[in-house]
């Protein structure tokens, strides 16, 4: 994962985390992206640039809660630790 801001193209330093090769085939390339602010459609879109479709997209969490394998469209109960640690997030970023 490259976390340099330096090598990313204009722009994309406000939402862009991390991102790095995760893995490659001759059939396609598995790329990982990390964003601290996600916009509607905004992956597709950064590819669409690169000219390189995604064929699919696997969110993994939503800020402090992991979603593992929990199936699309389905919910689940947060922990005491997830809703403990989103309110400390929510406070962290609430304007002064």
């Amino acid at each position: 994962m490259s976390e340099n801001r330096s090598d990313r193209p204009h722009g994309l330093a406000r939402w862009l985390s991390k991102y790095g090769l995760a893995s490659r085939s001759e059939a396609r390339i598995l790329v990982r992206v990390v964003l601290r602010e996600g916009r509607n459609r905004q992956i597709r879109r950064m590819f669409d640039l690169l000219n390189h479709p995604v064929v699919s997209l696997h969110r993994e969490r939503v800020g402090a809660v992991r979603l593992d394998d929990l199936e699309a469209g389905r919910a689940r109960p947060l922990t005491r630790a997830e809703r403990e640690r989103t309110m400390r997030e929510a406070k962290a970023r609430r304007p002064s």
